[in-house]
């Protein structure tokens, strides 16, 4: 009998530590509640399945193949062109290799230092063993949900210092403690001990911001002076101007302080412009105005010998772009205006370009601090998507 009832206790004690195994800590189920109330934003593909424009290679090799992004070779990071602060990561990820593979997920993190390969945080883990738990975090962690040698579901929410992971729609982890503001996501590149890893439907939704355009239509948006379809329209989810006789687009809102990113398209010699903070008349000249942020084709032959204020990026006829990085016409660049008071600071395709206040420039002393935004209609064809604002 009392073998019998040793084997009993001993069988009931490891059914519990196998079942104990399956997920390792629950998750705070009200915590995920509450980030899933607050996760309002604008979301936008960070992966076009054809290059790798908004992203940034630094010692490594990525590619494209088959509409998947392809950890290739090297010791580095792949990170975005834009910092997140708060936000849901969306992604699906599978390695190459069956075992022993090893890769991450970077987010809030700044460029690694010098004569380092990687990051310092936050890095959510892809080792075989540690799948999608975060690094140095013992609450972010679970077990069990990982689909082996085939592709994984990821949706990782961060907001303020609280982080949630979804696993294959699946609750897995919850924590505190993330307590860096912004800085870049990124996929970690470690393939000669880690392996090839593929990536795909990746997308963000950046908590804060609002969209300005909906892909679908002008709402929000009218024409100054007449009406907008002169010379606006939308064209697959696009919103692009016909470069036809017609108003400049005047948003129905106005703004004062305020993060603003966008990408924009132009043809070969394209011009155009964004208008921040300028009256109803759309007056960006002068005392009492508002200031146009330059779009420009800067590689095209005819503007060689413009001033240094006409540049993309410019304040113009006040500030220069400190550096002129814009792609090839044809190509989509990414456009972030922060204003904040007086202070303009631009950021081109993942550079800042100009940090602009009145000590360097008093100029922008007399002009306007809140106004209506808009974009110029140059005569000239162009396209803009991922119109958002955070104020």
């Amino acid at each position: 009998m009392q073998t019998k009832f040793m084997f009993t206790i001993l069988l009931c004690t490891l059914v519990f530590v196998v079942a104990g195994q399956g997920r390792g800590q629950e998750p705070d189920a009200k915590l995920f509640a509450s980030l899933a109330e607050r996760a309002k934003g604008a979301e936008y593909s960070l992966f076009n399945g054809q290059n790798l424009q908004g992203w940034k290679a630094l010692t490594c090799e990525v590619v494209v193949e088959d509409g998947k992004l392809v950890i290739a070779g090297g010791n580095g990071v792949l990170r975005t062109e834009h910092r997140y602060q708060d936000f849901v990561l969306e992604l699906e990820y599978k390695p190459r290799k069956g075992e022993k593979y090893d890769s991450g997920i970077y987010f809030r993190a700044e460029e690694p230092a010098m004569g380092k390969p990687f990051p310092d945080r936050f890095q959510v883990n892809l080792k075989q063993g540690d799948e999608l738990n975060l690094i140095r975090f013992p609450k972010a962690r679970s077990s069990g949900l990982i689909k082996a040698g085939d592709w994984n579901q990821v949706k990782l929410t961060v907001i303020g210092e609280h982080a949630t992971m979804e696993i294959n729609g699946k609750q897995a982890w919850s924590t505190d403690g993330v307590e860096v503001k912004d800085g870049y996501l990124g996929l970690q590149v470690e393939v000669p001990l880690g392996g090839q890893f593929e990536f795909r439907n990746i997308k963000v939704k950046e908590i804060g911001y609002l969209p300005l355009f909906n892909g679908k239509d002008l709402a929000g948006w009218e024409g100054a002076g007449q009406e907008a379809s002169a010379c606006w329209q939308v064209e697959d989810g696009l919103l692009m101007c016909t470069g036809k006789k017609g108003p400049w687009l005047r948003t129905k809102e106005q703004y004062g302080d305020f993060n603003l990113r966008l990408e924009y398209k132009l043809k070969a010699g394209g011009n155009s412009g964004v208008y921040v903070r300028v009256p109803e008349n759309g007056n960006h000249h002068g005392k009492d105005a508002g200031v146009e942020i330059q779009v420009l084709d800067d590689h095209a032959p005819k503007y060689k010998n413009l001033k240094d204020y006409q540049f993309t990026g410019s304040v113009y006829a006040v500030a220069p772009a400190k550096e002129h990085v814009g792609r090839e016409a044809g190509e989509w660049n990414s456009l972030e205006i922060d204003c904040q008071g007086t202070r303009y600071r631009i950021t081109h395709n993942g550079i800042v370009i100009l940090n602009a206040d009145v000590e360097e420039y008093p100029g922008l002393k007399e002009r306007l601090t809140s106004g209506f935004l808009g974009l110029q209609n140059h005569s000239e064809a162009v396209w803009y998507r991922n119109v958002r604002i955070k104020k």
